[in-house]
């Protein structure tokens, strides 16, 4: 009797053994099932960039056109896709989820009818009311936050292996704070945490991640003073001989935040939640180095213990730019890249959907 219950025993717990395993197994399944949509749209020129507008994908070609997108199927909206091109703009940004499109350096707002409204961006931008100033160095205009909510309009500049910097403008209090961040190309939230994703790709590329849980612990900045908009921290920081002691200044300016990646050899394109979790969508550039392997794979990934994981691929994508366009809404996140004609396009995550759109340039015919 008592071998029939000691066999008994064995077999539920062998039993629950089983069951605990598959739980895990499933878990771990769904986590890292991402599907993956893979567009190929042939177009007649480069892109200047890619935007989500009016529940839209609206891009913006090289040579002043629009193309507008279904977000259900990415097939073109020929009405829409007409209705902007009655107007050949060279540039767009965006003020939280609105865009304004630039024609002839002037501002037009487009509305949910996707009509066209003067916009004045020095008289509607976030700053201060007793301010008119919009900074303009090197050419990049401070008026494209990353991310925006109720607290924070969060934005970036970035001087390349220079440095940048991350800035924090207080909605509630008027006040500025500033991080070093080189260069800060997305940022996530999770709960009352910004996830910020720093890219460099320079020689064997670069990226960081931080986790700023108070921006009120950064430095404060005054607000009106141009002297503190650029990479002004870095020649206090680096004296051109000290490694150690450039980190060392850094890590104090970013007051009691974490640093959750800093590596070199791996490029971050972009960065999404899913699930209260972050992933990333990044190339190694020392797997690349390896010939045995396809250097057109990006793979998406987690950070474990300091150092990012891969835990998915997507396959034969060739998605590197050196001025990455990454925007975070409220249910997409959106990666646009363009690189000379090599590679265009651009990537749409949603859920557990990872949309990826690659422009072919139409070849030029000879006659």
């Amino acid at each position: 009797m008592k071998l029939k219950y000691n066999i008994f025993i064995n077999l539920i717990g062998f039993v629950v053994i089983l069951i605990s395993c598959r739980e895990t197994k499933i878990n771990e399944e769904e986590e890292i099932n991402f599907k993956k949509q893979y567009f190929k749209i042939e177009i007649d020129t480069t892109i200047f960039g890619t935007v989500f507008c009016n529940n839209k994908f609206v891009t913006l070609k090289s040579n002043g056109e629009f193309i507008c997108f279904n977000s259900t199927d990415f097939d073109t909206d020929t009405i829409i896709t007409n209705k902007l091109n009655k107007k050949r703009c060279s540039s767009f940004y965006q003020m939280y989820d609105s865009l304004i499109v630039v024609e002839n350096n002037r501002d037009y707002y487009v509305n949910s009818n996707f009509e066209f409204i003067p916009y004045n961006r020095y008289k509607y931008s976030y700053y201060k009311s007793d301010t008119t100033t919009v900074y303009d160095v090197y050419g990049q205009k401070f008026i494209d936050p990353l991310y925006c909510d109720s607290n924070f309009v969060i934005a970036q500049f970035c001087f390349g292996e220079f440095g940048g910097t991350l800035y924090f403008f207080d909605l509630k209090n008027d006040k500025e704070y500033y991080c070093p961040a080189t260069c800060a190309s997305v940022v996530n939230k999770i709960g009352d945490k910004y996830i910020v994703t720093n890219s460099l790709a320079h020689e064997d590329g670069s990226s960081e991640v931080l986790e700023i849980t108070n921006p009120e612990t950064l430095t404060e900045l005054d607000f009106d003073t141009v002297k503190y908009w650029g990479n002004f921290w870095y020649h206090s920081a680096w004296n051109g001989q000290s490694i150690e002691r450039y980190d060392s200044i850094v890590n104090v300016m970013r007051g009691k935040n974490k640093q959750l990646l800093d590596t070199t050899g791996v490029l971050i394109h972009t960065s999404f939640k899913h699930k209260e979790e972050i992933y990333h969508i990044y190339r190694s550039e020392k797997r690349h180095s390896d010939k045995t392997t396809n250097n057109r794979n990006l793979y998406i990934g987690k950070i474990q213990n300091n150092k990012i994981t891969a835990i998915d691929s997507i396959c034969n994508v060739e998605a590197f730019t050196y001025n990455p366009q990454n925007r975070v809404y409220n249910d997409w996140t959106l990666y646009s890249y363009n690189f000379r004609e090599k590679n265009t396009g651009f990537i749409a995550i949603k859920d557990d959907t990872i949309n990826i759109i690659e422009f072919k340039i139409k070849k030029k015919t000879t006659k």
